[in-house]
């Protein structure tokens, strides 16, 4: 394999990638949480016998800005495009005759060593265990990843009715009895996930498909000088993929 078999779609793919990155980097969300960490305190004070919850997060009451982060990011985790993480592991950096594997061995070996870091801190029960119960049933978490896809399809981006009922038990009522406490702490924890699922993917970019696509472009300009004074086609060729 060399150079010449990576065609315009698996450009245009790990483009996609680089860009939805760099829009993801501009939210308010993302750029808050880079430099202001997300943190809940309780404080009892003993006298009144009160508790006072303070937090340290994003001023976004109604989730404008959340929602803005979360329509950007889940594109990576779902399987529609073809900039997702699994087609491209896939179809590209699979070490049994992917084309980016043979060609970049390295950045696919960190691709494929962060993919699972990835995979396995979704799949990880969640450090923070909520249980409720409404009508009769009570609720919980088995994952980091079903937290977060209640949250974000249970209500935040789509009313998935399979996942409405729990959205509503996890996010409605927050100021009630003990669960005004509790609320902050899954919040802070939602954030949480979140923002490793974005660190996550950031490093993806930077030193997996910015090198690549570093590489490629590089390839195609050096290839073009080479051939500017023999083959003046092939030469426009080469730059018109560099571009």
């Amino acid at each position: 394999m060399s150079f010449s078999d990576i065609d315009k779609e698996l450009v245009d793919n790990l483009l996609v990638f680089f860009r939805r990155i760099e829009e993801l980097r501009k939210t308010k969300f993302f750029s808050f949480y880079r430099n202001n960490a997300s943190k809940v305190s309780i404080h009892f004070q003993i006298p009144t016998k009160q508790v006072e919850v303070k937090t340290n997060e994003l001023d976004d009451d109604n989730d404008e800005f959340i929602r803005s982060f979360v329509a950007i990011i889940r594109l990576f985790l779902i399987d529609v495009d073809k900039f997702s993480f699994r087609y491209l592991g896939d179809n590209y950096f699979k070490s049994n005759g992917g084309l980016l594997f043979q060609l970049f061995p390295n950045e696919s070996d960190i691709f494929n060593n962060l993919r699972k870091i990835l995979n396995d801190f979704l799949n990880s029960k969640p450090q923070l265990i909520l249980r409720r119960g409404f009508r009769d049933k009570k609720y919980s978490f088995e994952s980091n990843l079903e937290m977060i896809y209640n949250f974000v399809y249970g209500g935040l981006i789509h009313n998935n009715i399979d996942k409405l009922e729990k959205y509503f038990v996890f996010n409605l009522h927050i100021n009630e009895g003990k669960y005004s406490i509790l609320y902050p702490m899954y919040r802070n924890y939602i954030i949480y996930i979140l923002l490793n699922i974005a660190n996550i993917i950031d490093k993806i970019s930077n030193i997996v498909i910015e090198k690549i696509l570093t590489k490629i472009l590089t390839y195609h300009i050096e290839k073009a000088n080479e051939l500017y004074h023999t083959d003046t086609i092939k030469a426009s060729t080469h730059y018109n993929s560099a571009l």
